[in-house]
């Protein structure tokens, strides 16, 4: 659960705390993973990773406190502007995540569950990837398909309906993300989580030119490649999905944009203006009403 608070003290800002379920605290093989994760996580500094303010257990529950982010959250944004954008505006957003997640690579951690509601969108336009999935990789030996919810199936690859999860299996959530970001929707939908994942599995995605003509040959050829049902053979790594798509947007842009109004996104940057409120996480033992909702 994640609840939207107030943070008493410096700054007096609002903050986002997600709060894991009772059963993980009582585990205390979780409880070792969570603080080493979160500790990891926390010490990240990037500028389209949402940060870490504070980590902890309180009140026998384990949670994580972020800034808030207003308006919302890439889906959000995407809902606003009908539903997709070009392929040429969706570049500043794809290289956004794509240095972000790329980033997280280098240092040894895998997302695990990037989706457009785990995407923020910061005022000056900037992506902030959260939500790093520390309960799901921490059960990714025991995770079984039926495990899995409705939106995190439609983006997760192949081999997570195994419980095995790699730094591909991120490139394949970016190449779903970019196809719904492109059409309006994901290649695999279905009437439960379980029959999404089996369509990862055996059924090979539509091109996104037969849902969105006016796409490149370019474009759909570098979604086909993220969207390989074998790791070995998507991207090699983040940074070369980024690049491949950057080069099919320059040397072949689509005709016409499909988005019901112009968004510029600026490019990955500092955040100008009033930043966030980040410092180093603070791994408390102090309950999580300390916190005024």
């Amino acid at each position: 659960d994640v609840y939207r608070a107030r943070q008493n003290g410096d700054g007096n800002y609002e903050v986002a705390v997600k709060v894991y379920r009772s059963g993980y605290a009582q585990q205390e093989s979780f409880r070792n993973y969570f603080m080493a994760e979160a500790e990891k996580i926390g010490q990240f500094d990037h500028p389209n990773i949402l940060p870490f303010l504070e980590f902890g257990e309180g009140e026998g529950l384990l949670y994580v406190v972020t800034p808030f982010v207003a308006p919302g959250t890439l889906e959000d944004l995407l809902m606003r502007v009908g539903g997709r954008f070009s392929a040429m505006q969706a570049l500043p957003i794809m290289q956004q995540l794509c240095s972000a997640v790329q980033y997280v690579h280098n240092h040894d951690v895998i997302h695990g569950n990037i989706k457009p509601t785990n995407v923020f969108v910061a005022a000056d336009g900037r992506m902030l990837l959260s939500d790093f999935g520390i309960a799901r990789r921490y059960d990714d030996g025991q995770q079984s398909p039926s495990r899995v919810g409705w939106e995190s199936a439609e983006y997760a690859a192949p081999e997570q309906s195994l419980g095995v999860l790699r730094r591909a299996s991120d490139i394949y959530a970016l190449g779903v993300l970019l196809f719904r970001i492109l059409t309006g929707q994901p290649p695999f939908t279905g009437q439960t989580p379980v029959e999404v994942l089996l369509k990862h599995v055996r059924q090979q995605p539509p091109s996104v030119r037969t849902l969105v003509p006016t796409i490149s040959d370019a474009v759909d050829g570098v979604i086909c490649m993220a969207l390989q049902k074998r790791s070995d053979d998507r991207f090699a790594s983040v940074e070369e999905l980024s690049n491949a798509f950057l080069a099919a947007v320059t040397f072949a842009p689509v005709a016409s944009p499909v988005a019901t109004r112009p968004v510029v996104l600026p490019p990955p940057q500092p955040p100008s203006g009033q930043p966030l409120p980040v410092s180093a996480p603070k791994n408390r033992q102090t309950p999580v009403p300390a916190f005024n909702a």
